[in-house]
């Protein structure tokens, strides 16, 4: 009776095990899709938003330096999310 119980306390720990095993596959699963987000790389004014480069310069409005910037571009929403490079760092 003792082993019963035994035997079936060790199945059920290995089960929960095994579970929570494959539970966190799909968290790696996620940060995988998460990897697939691209990046777009751009110079912008930081006094005129609107004026965007693709190489360093000086605005051609008000002569600042245009400052770097990043985009992550999602291949499936095509959302933007500003990030200013100068925090990265």
């Amino acid at each position: 009776m003792h082993k019963r119980i035994l035997f079936v306390l060790i199945y059920t720990a290995f089960v929960a095990f095994a579970v929570s095993c494959s539970s966190g596959s799909s968290n790696t699963h996620n940060h995988s899709e998460k990897q697939n987000v691209n990046t777009e790389v751009y110079y912008t004014c930081t006094m005129h938003p609107e004026v965007h480069s693709d190489k360093p310069g000086k605005c051609p409005k008000c002569g600042m330096e245009l400052v770097k910037k990043e985009a992550a571009v999602s291949d499936s929403t095509q959302t933007y999310n500003h990030t200013d490079s100068m925090q990265n760092q």
